[in-house]
């Protein structure tokens, strides 16, 4: 008698469908106490991506805010009013658009209509909580806690998201997570967040300072300490000259160290501005940080505003380290806070600094400026991997605000996503046969699919056997065309006993549908994530 299969699935047990996800994150993301079942099954309908031709084009945008001598925003103005040089050269204003914004006060009006969906606001309060001290952290929860008291209009959504993602909240129109979530926030410094021990002891902003040579008195000073340290009480000239040079070689050596973690803090932050940029409504970032060092990072931040430029984000900043009475600290403070006003300026944003109100200034920051223009351009010169400086002037005399430069880079290819390879498999008619799979249909279009388990290899993660299948079956006319498709992703975290049991037998997958009689062809697409194999057959129904 032939053996029951060791796992089975039809298409009669739905659960929430997801796409295919890279490789195996989704298990690999699971600690050995998580409760994981060893078959997840996750299916829907599926539906055939729409074929688009895209032309590339390069263009650069800029957010420029106008204000008058009374520091007063200025509207009305037309692309014959502005002048945007890039690189000291003339450019063409390709691209213009006056961006106005209004909201009503945060009570709710007595009588009327809801508020419309168009006016309402997508917010993120995004925490740089790795640069950011206990005391300082907890004023800056403090002013996001009464700002969600009184802050949140009919309509909101709000998110809050750290630089340490943890923790975090999505989207929402309930406030009790995320107050939940501030409770939770906490300080997560990173490795010499206090300066690296040694002789001169060396803080991030004092590593790049000295490394790129922008700050001589500050370099003084740690060569005075590292002459104390190692010189004894009376130097001589050839140790205090051999101290300059260790000092310069120790903060090259502190900020390589330094370095990586402020290009987390960049990447962080770019992935939460590509979030926020699929929300609908008004998109606004409130970034909450002490600031940190960003310089030398060009390509990150120039992308960061990119970003946000074309989804239309505005990001507001607030220097949670509120008011400075160390006039000294006058150059770290604007290397620190040269990301936070460089995206605020660029995206018609707001930066609020010096100020220990902070319940106030996340309040202001919640709305959007009344009044910005959209410039684009595309520059007369070839991409060539530099810096490029923009500046923009006003014909009428009045100051304008935007970025101060972008990264000339070439568009970046999109890079093709798993189920974007799926798509494209299943669109196509070729033949694969990568995974020994045995494919059998029936006229009543009942799809049965039959996988060689010892085909499979396995990813061992907590004694566990990892693995993903993928299953698109598709109802084609004569003609190729599709009339109805269904698609299963199959997680397997597998026990010992279990995958002995999976191996000795085999996996089968059956599908049907329910249609006329006629002609049909069936398409199936079968794919394994560990090595990222496919088996793709098309079969005529007899």
């Amino acid at each position: 008698m032939k053996k029951p299969p060791a796992l089975v699935y039809t298409d009669r047990h739905p659960g929430p469908f997801m796409p295919a996800i890279p490789s195996l994150l989704l298990l690999l993301t699971l600690s050995p106490q998580d409760d994981l079942q060893e078959i997840r099954i996750r299916s829907g309908p599926y539906t055939p991506s729409p074929v688009s031709l895209a032309v590339q084009t390069y263009l650069v945008e800029l957010g420029v805010t106008v204000k008058d001598r009374h520091s007063q925003p200025v509207c009305g103005l037309k692309p014959s009013d502005f002048e945007l040089t890039d690189n000291g050269k003339p450019q063409t204003i390709s691209r213009f658009s006056e961006q106005n914004s209004s909201r009503p006060q945060a009570q709710p009006p007595a009588t009327g209509p809801p508020q419309s969906a168009q006016a309402a606001r997508s917010i993120v309060i995004f925490f740089d909580d790795t640069h950011t001290e206990n005391f300082t952290l907890q004023k800056a929860r403090d002013a996001a806690k009464k700002f969600l008291s009184a802050g949140i209009l009919p309509g909101d959504r709000l998110a809050i998201f750290t630089t340490s993602e943890n923790p975090s909240v999505d989207f929402t129109a309930d406030p009790a997570p995320l107050l939940a979530a501030l409770d939770q926030i906490k300080p997560h410094p990173e490795v010499g967040a206090r300066g690296l021990s040694g002789c001169p002891t060396l803080t991030p902003y004092q590593a790049y300072a000295i490394e790129q040579r922008i700050d001589l008195e500050l370099k003084q000073r740690k060569v005075g300490e590292a002459v104390r340290c190692n010189c004894g009480p009376e130097p001589t000239t050839t140790c205090i000259q051999a101290q300059d040079g260790a000092v310069q070689d120790a903060a090259t050596s502190a900020w390589s160290i330094f370095k990586p973690q402020s290009a987390s803090a960049l990447d962080r932050l770019g992935q939460v501005i590509h979030h926020l940029a699929s929300a609908p409504g008004t998109r606004i970032l409130l970034l909450a940080s002490p600031g940190f060092v960003s310089g030398g990072m060009e390509r990150s931040t120039s992308a960061i505003m990119d970003a946000a430029i074309r989804a239309r984000i505005v990001v507001n900043s607030l220097d949670s380290a509120g008011l400075s009475t160390n006039r000294s600290q006058g150059m770290e403070k604007m290397v620190l806070d040269e990301l936070m006003s460089n995206a605020s300026i660029a995206t018609g944003g707001r930066f609020i600094q010096n100020n220990n109100d902070l319940s106030a200034g996340l309040g202001q920051l919640a709305e959007p400026s009344p009044v910005s223009y959209l410039l684009g351009f595309s520059p007369s010169a070839a991409p060539d991997d530099k810096y490029h400086p923009l500046k923009v002037k006003v014909k009428t005399g009045d100051r304008a605000e935007s970025r101060p430069g972008y990264f000339s880079s070439a568009p970046e290819k999109p890079v093709e996503t798993i189920q974007q390879r799926i798509d494209r498999l299943v669109a196509s008619k070729d033949t694969m046969e990568e995974i020994p799979a045995a494919i059998h249909v029936s006229g009543s279009l009942q799809v049965d699919i039959t996988v060689d388990a010892r085909s499979l290899k396995f990813s061992e993660h907590s004694g566990r056997s990892l693995q993903q299948l993928t299953f698109v079956t598709l109802v084609l006319d004569p003609s190729g065309n599709v009339i109805e498709g269904k698609q299963a992703v199959v997680d397997l975290a597998l026990t010992p006993g279990k995958r002995a049991e999976l191996e000795s037998q085999c996996i089968e997958a059956t599908t049907s549908f329910t249609l006329p009689k006629g002609a049909y062809k069936i398409r199936e697409v079968i794919r394994e994530a560990l090595e990222n194999r496919f088996t793709a057959q098309t079969i005529a129904v007899p």
